[in-house]
């Protein structure tokens, strides 16, 4: 009777791990993209699995606004364009890889010949919000900025927020 007891115990917190680990699943992370060029222009931009190759989207992305969120499936991805020459149809123009910590994440677009560069802001960081604002330069020089009462040194190629 004891070990009956005891099997039907040990089920029983199988089950309850099991169900609380299926529950407990993370969501993916979010990520949303801006285009860093003059002019606004949009393109549709897709998300490539580096490591399945798997390809979703497109997602529509632009200088004049951040897009809406994609949703890669992986920390390593690659953003990619339609291009019929490669095998897969899919040519990769610039490749992302996300921190494990954090959910939500915008991916700063810099051209660089026929590919971008990539900057990562976190979406969720304690400045960044609707009162807020991003300054990135693309020049080798710091440059210091006023901004009302508050005084920020936007770095290189480093997103600075300012509020």
């Amino acid at each position: 009777m004891l070990k009956t007891f005891s099997a039907v115990v040990s089920v029983i917190c199988l089950l309850c791990g099991s169900l609380n680990a299926q529950g407990s699943k993370t969501s993916e992370p979010k990520v949303r993209a801006l285009l860093l060029a003059p002019g606004g222009p949009t393109m549709d931009l897709f998300t490539l699995d580096i490591k399945t190759g798997k390809v979703s989207g497109p997602g529509l992305v632009g200088a004049r606004g951040i897009s809406d969120p994609f949703t890669p499936g992986a920390l390593a991805f690659s953003f990619a364009i339609e291009d019929k020459s490669k095998e897969n149809g899919y040519r990769p123009v610039a490749d992302v890889t996300l921190p494990p910590e954090g959910k939500d994440f915008i991916v700063l677009l810099e051209p660089n010949g026929e590919t971008f560069k990539t900057h990562l802001v976190r979406g969720k960081a304690p400045r960044f919000g609707n009162s807020a604002t991003m300054f990135f330069i693309a020049t080798d020089v710091p440059i210091g900025v006023t901004l009302g009462d508050n005084k920020v040194v936007v770095l290189p190629r480093k997103p600075s927020l300012g509020e």
